[in-house]
């Protein structure tokens, strides 16, 4: 069964109307408030590693899974065909072995016969760690990563760095979500969260959303933010640092989720000058997904 999680988003960004004119104030933005509930598949791609009986990556299991199956267990076949995770995968009635009966529970859920395909589709997690806590970081913008530190790390930092020289980003709307049930987020230790934003930025973080696990925020500035260091590096968007629940174990998530943010060519008029909206409700548009690379995710413990 796929995991969904539930995120109230935040809404309050400036109009497009009142950023675009020329009597706007420099800096401006509004407090975030809730309006609306959306999924992410971001998210939901974010917690599982993977889904069961799905062997080629696509998370979508369908008889291409099957035909693989079959390939791997083929006597005919020169060598294996599916090596770790995806072999783990392919044992979707947990009995151990990837055999025939893997195959045609496979190929029954493709079907559409769920009642006879054991737990195909449903979503695994991998071994939680021995001791410690493992934590996955996700982002629709930043890359993933997963680190696991032992049991002794009382605090973890989540750090996304951005390296675009092209654009000024002239707002931003986002969402923070984490495993609350393993992480605190402490808004004393947090009072840098966006330094590039340089206080312009909107913070929701009160206690009945943190205890709930999750943060929403936005800032805006007419004439844009520097999304690079003056040397052309990395910039830090945005860090978070967050207190490990005592006795807290297994795996804990952190997602960063950028909702709407519009961008203002470098060094542009910014009365004049072409914004383009980058990403649109969560949807990281062409004219930016060739920039995803150059992002970096840093996980660290103390």
């Amino acid at each position: 069964m796929k995991k969904h999680i539930i995120r109230k988003a935040a809404a309050a960004i400036m109009s497009v109307a009142a950023l675009f004119s020329a009597t706007a104030v420099p800096t401006v933005f509004a407090e975030p408030v809730e309006l609306q509930t959306h999924y992410s598949k971001e998210m939901d791609d974010m917690i599982p590693d993977g889904f069961i009986g799905d062997t080629d990556g696509s998370r979508v299991v369908d008889v291409s899974d099957a035909t693989r199956i079959q390939l791997h267990i083929s006597p005919q076949s020169a060598a294996n065909v599916l090596t770790g995770m995806p072999l783990r995968l392919a044992d979707v009635n947990d009995d151990g072995r990837v055999d025939v009966t893997d195959a045609t529970m496979v190929q029954l859920y493709s079907a559409g016969e769920n009642d006879k395909a054991g737990k195909t589709g449903m979503a695994y997690l991998d071994d939680e760690p021995a001791e410690g806590l493992r934590v996955k970081v996700g982002s629709n913008l930043f890359p993933a990563v997963t680190r696991t530190f032992s049991a002794d790390k009382k605090q973890v930092t989540v750090t996304f760095k951005v390296n675009i020289s092209e654009y000024q980003m002239i707002n931003t709307q986002w969402n923070l979500l984490f495993d609350h049930t393993k992480l605190h987020f402490d808004e004393a230790s947090n009072k840098q969260m966006f330094p590039m934003c340089m206080g312009g930025s909107v913070v929701n973080a009160t206690p009945e959303k943190t205890e709930a696990g999750y943060i929403i925020g936005n800032a805006s500035n007419i004439y844009g933010y520097y999304m690079d260091e003056e040397d052309g590096s990395p910039t830090v968007y945005t860090t978070f640092t967050f207190d490990v629940i005592d006795g807290a174990s297994g795996t804990a998530y952190v997602y960063f989720e950028l909702v709407v943010s519009q961008f203002l060519e470098k060094n542009a008029d910014p009365e004049t000058g072409f914004r383009p909206l980058f990403i649109d409700w969560c949807n990281v548009l062409p004219e930016l997904a060739y920039l995803k690379d150059r992002h970096t995710t840093e996980v660290t413990a103390k």
